[in-house]
């Protein structure tokens, strides 16, 4: 396990439980020079520093307090290793081990800990296998899949295989009730079934194996179990489910939260962690449409109560940011706005003629805007020709000169230019104007069907789109 943490976030101090008989946890060490090491611990998709810990001059480190320390998998990293680190669970007040910092999976041997004894062990074992395994998988590259050699080494990786499906079974029935056992039923895959199939052996149902698979995948976990949140269980179990289980339409994602959510009410710092980062998960997605699960998690959950732990003020700031962002989501129909052009006559959006609109919010002092405005201009005057296609384009500052100036030097006369110069359209709420540039597209009924484009990608979302919608 001689890896490297990529991140350790700022030292953070986890909350100790209630008084108790507290915890030591010894670790003697052959070849060691350091003369700290950081105690960390998982949580969820994070790791934390919890302490700095002192190595005596023997090669001995211990961790101890007279309070109890929450159950979950932590590490024990050496900064002057370029943070090379073993892992160990903790669910036990007192163990001791020994180890050589060279082989950390090969050496530390546990007394008084179970839990860390069957891991390691297990460790040991599939490190085994894996030597056996590798160099049957690189020499399976070189082969023609319909060679009897290939055959043949595709059958030892299974056996391979079936033998470390066998340990895990034989570690379920024998440790039941052990964090690591929990740890591992999380972290199975689901089981994925033969199909159906008619008398000629065709496939009846193409989405049977998929469906089958997508049931069992929340069931692996226990969601009860709070030790599992300082682990990486968790965390995988939400994201394999909503990335790989989970069709990527912001509806069928809302009801995936909708159904992890549901498992998890079951513990209420299960819950807590759930809701906390599905949330931050889809709060600045860089997916188009996905600001709509944000905007499902807020109202159906956090609007309700739900975020037990926020004061009035947190929760209000979430859901009036939902309420903000909840009328420009994809699929609703885009707020009318009214404006004046260059020539003082008022422009409903809502008046535009087009197949297709555009609309587009930029500053003329805006950085971004300056480099963007101008490919826009070159863009639309290839849509035209493909499309029946209108740019509505918002000037979200007061001074007109500049905003003037900007469109005769960026030659932006094929653009509706508008601007709000008496303050009456409330566009900026309307749309959710935080930053520009800011653009969307709009169909014939003026309903949102993209948003978050850069220019140069109008024409290919627009092929695409047609395709989609013959």
């Amino acid at each position: 396990m001689r890896s490297r943490i990529l991140t350790l976030l700022a030292a953070l101090c986890f909350a100790l439980g209630a008084k108790a008989d507290g915890f030591e946890y010894r670790f003697d060490f052959e070849g060691i020079s350091d003369t700290i090491a950081y105690l960390a611990y998982h949580y969820g998709d994070k790791q934390y520093i919890a302490d700095t810990l002192q190595i005596d001059g023997k090669g001995q480190v211990v961790a101890q307090a007279d309070t109890t320390l929450p159950p979950g998998v932590y590490m024990m990293v050496f900064p002057s290793r370029e943070n090379a680190y073993f892992e160990f669970v903790v669910n036990e007040p007192k163990f001791s081990a020994t180890g050589n910092v060279d082989d950390f999976v090969g050496s530390l041997a546990f007394k008084g800990s179970k839990e860390n004894t069957v891991m390691y062990e297990d460790l040991r074992f599939l490190e085994k296998q894996r030597k056996k395994s590798d160099p049957l998988s690189r020499q399976l590259q070189t082969l023609a899949p319909d060679s009897e050699e290939y055959k043949d080494l595709r059958a030892q990786i299974d056996a391979i295989d079936k033998e470390v499906r066998t340990q895990r079974k034989e570690i379920f029935k024998k440790h039941e009730g052990l964090l690591y056992t929990a740890m591992l039923k999380g972290l199975r895959e689901p089981e994925v079934p033969e199909p159906p199939r008619n008398a000629e052996g065709r496939i009846t149902d193409s989405l049977f194996q998929f469906r089958s698979v997508r049931r069992q995948a929340l069931d692996l976990v226990d969601w009860s179990d709070e030790r599992l949140l300082r682990t990486p269980v968790i965390y995988n179990v939400m994201y394999r489910y909503l990335n790989q289980y989970s069709y990527r339409s912001p509806d069928s994602l809302a009801a995936s939260v909708d159904n992890i959510l549901d498992k998890a009410r079951v513990n209420r710092e299960v819950f807590r962690y759930a809701l906390i980062w599905l949330l931050n998960e889809y709060a600045n997605s860089s997916i188009m449409g996905q600001d709509a699960v944000y905007v499902h998690i807020a109202r159906n959950y956090y609007e309700k109560g739900d975020a037990w732990w926020l004061d009035d003020a947190q929760e209000y700031r979430i859901v009036d940011r939902a309420k903000r962002m909840e009328p420009t989501l994809i699929g609703k129909k885009a707020p009318n706005i009214r404006m004046k052009d260059l020539q003082g006559q008022t422009r409903s959006l809502y008046d535009i003629d087009s197949k297709y609109t555009i609309v587009y919010f930029w500053d003329p002092d805006c950085s971004h805007c300056k480099k963007e405005t101008p490919v826009l201009a070159e863009e639309y005057a290839k849509l035209k020709e493909l499309h029946d296609i209108t740019v509505y384009a918002v000037n979200t500052q007061l001074e007109i000169e500049k905003w003037l100036k900007f469109i005769d030097n960026k030659g932006l006369d094929g653009f509706i230019n508008v601007a709000d110069f008496d303050q009456n359209s409330d566009f900026r709420s309307r749309y959710d104007i935080n930053g520009t540039p800011a653009l969307f597209l709009l169909d014939e009924d003026k309903e949102i069907i993209a948003k978050r484009l850069v220019s140069d990608q109008l024409i290919d979302f627009l092929k695409a789109y047609e395709q989609q919608n013959p």
